[in-house]
């Protein structure tokens, strides 16, 4: 099966040829993370966003890219065929559906619904998802070598930040639950660097479809608490995921309590960083660059979907330059450096060490800014103070400082302004 953000994906562009968006006033009814790849694939493909709508008093009233969050009265109400609405949900999408026909929408002539989960109660469903169900099985006796007593635990999602949360709890609960045997799968190679980087021994790789196939075949058979372990806070619309942000629990939260079942007294096992890696010192000296002196800038990231834009990013870079510093940008094998500065690219299994050397780190969060969150060398992260992600903004759920050392984190709404690039510079010193 197609992960969430493909199956949506797929969805929303089958929507957009659809004849009755022609001339339309599409509502994206959802103002959720996944909802804004569909926002941003509808747009694409020449069908723009002209409200966005939700039932969340949380959100009623917050800017979401560009729109501001409505009630689905305020839009919809009274009916106006010149209206059509692109519902967005996981579980609750035969509610949400329900919800907008009672205000007259029809479904497939005003309403549409997307959404990752969109299996019926027939007959041809199930024969659908045999195969699914199979390869789970599959895939489960490969991952586990045939061993009925060996634990299974799988990190269905392929977030560098999740594994290494996952990590810095995950030996504990071994340890609780009497674990003796058991393996890794992620969904990553990147995912497999933040695990071996933190000890794991036995990290298998598998694409997301099988890794929620096993997920699946578990749930079937009903396994063991401890046969099928899944390392996620609402993975496949487990209703845990709605407590993301609710007073006050964050992603460290989500991941010690609900995740792991473990209290507040339990310390999280943090990885050491040196300033003495001889693979980060050749590349520091390859490319000129100061150890203790130099800035890391981190300018993308995969799951916080605004980030502020190159000119930024070069007017911090020329500042840090005029202090004495030397510059370099973490770069993926697809991403451009910012202008006046090389491409560092690395092995994210080097990001702590290269972090340590450095003395200085500038990054829009994610999960890269997790992996170097415990060094001792000064960051600067940046959260869009817009964005929300379930009960909480951006910044309330992703903070990192809970975890992180000498960390200075800055919400920003409008990112070329010299008053953000006064306040990085700051955060630096």
């Amino acid at each position: 099966m197609p992960s969430a953000g493909e199956a949506l994906r797929r969805q929303s562009r089958h929507v957009a040829r659809r004849r009755a968006l022609r001339g339309k006033k599409a509502v994206l009814f959802g103002a959720s993370v996944l909802a804004a790849q569909v926002k941003d694939e509808l747009e694409r493909h020449g069908v723009p966003i002209h409200a966005v709508v939700d039932n969340d008093p949380d959100k009623i009233g917050r800017n979401y890219h560009g729109l501001l969050v409505q009630s689905p009265e305020e839009v919809l109400v009274p009916f106006c065929d010149e209206h059509v609405v692109i519902v967005v949900a996981f579980a609750a999408a035969r509610e949400m559906l329900h919800q907008v026909e009672t205000l007259g929408y029809r479904k497939r002539r005003q309403a549409f619904v997307l959404t990752p989960l969109h299996l019926d109660e027939s007959l041809m469903s199930f024969m659908r998802f045999a195969p699914h169900l199979l390869r789970g099985r599959l895939t489960y006796r490969k991952l586990t070598g045939g061993n009925p007593e060996s634990t299974l635990f799988i990190a269905p999602y392929a977030g560098t930040g999740d594994m290494y949360l996952i990590e810095l709890f995950l030996q504990s609960f071994v340890e609780r639950e009497g674990i003796r045997d058991y393996s890794l799968a992620v969904a990553s190679n990147a995912c497999a660097q933040v695990a071996r980087m933190m000890g794991e021994s036995r990290v298998a790789v598998a694409d997301q479809q099988a890794l929620n196939s096993v997920i699946s075949y578990g749930r079937l058979i009903r396994a063991q608490p401890t046969s099928i372990v899944v390392l996620n806070d609402g993975w496949m619309g487990a209703p845990t995921e709605w407590l993301r942000g609710y007073k006050g629990l964050n992603f460290e939260k989500m991941f010690r309590h609900t995740v792991f079942g473990l209290g507040d007294e339990i310390a999280p096992r943090m990885p050491s960083a040196s300033a003495t890696n001889k693979a980060v010192l050749k590349l520091f000296d390859e490319q000129g660059l100061v150890p203790g002196r130099t800035v890391v800038l981190s300018p993308y990231a995969n799951t916080l979907f605004h980030v502020p834009d190159p000119a930024f990013w070069a007017r911090v870079a020329a500042r840090c330059a005029e202090r004495g510093l030397t510059v370099c940008t973490n770069c993926g094998p697809k991403e451009h450096p910012i202008a006046g500065t090389n491409a560092a690219r690395f092995p994210l299994s080097l990001a702590p060490d290269l972090i340590e050397t450095a003395g200085y780190f500038v990054g829009v969060r994610s999960g890269f800014c997790d992996v170097v969150s415990g060094t001792a060398s000064r960051k600067v992260v940046l959260y869009d103070r817009e964005g929300r992600f379930y009960k909480g903004s951006f910044h309330e759920y992703f903070s990192l400082m809970g975890l992180g050392r000498n960390v200075c984190e800055v919400e920003f709404r409008d990112c070329d302004k010299e008053d953000l690039v006064n306040e990085v510079i700051e955060g630096l010193t």
